[in-house]
């Protein structure tokens, strides 16, 4: 497989970062995402060129063992009320 560029591998680690959206929300809601300069950018290329590879070979990864408890989280469970009560 050809290798992208960094900055196409490296801007989605940058966006999908926890940091990022936190700090950036109100920003978010009204224009579009802004790329910052981060020092360690080739370090978020690295990391978004192996998200990248996950996203177009999803079909071939091991499946992920999961273990069905019959438990729905509690924040899932409050917006399904909030739904029902609008």
């Amino acid at each position: 497989m050809r290798v992208p560029h960094p900055s196409l591998t490296g801007s989605p680690a940058i966006l999908h970062h926890p940091e990022y959206g936190a700090r950036y929300a109100a920003n978010l809601k009204r224009e579009l995402p802004r790329i910052p300069f981060v020092p360690e950018f080739h370090q978020y290329a690295k990391i978004g060129a192996a998200l990248m590879q996950l996203h177009i070979d999803y079909e071939q990864q091991k499946e992920y063992p999961l273990q069905r408890t019959g438990k729905r989280p509690a924040q899932l469970a409050r917006r399904e009320d909030e739904a029902l009560e609008r």
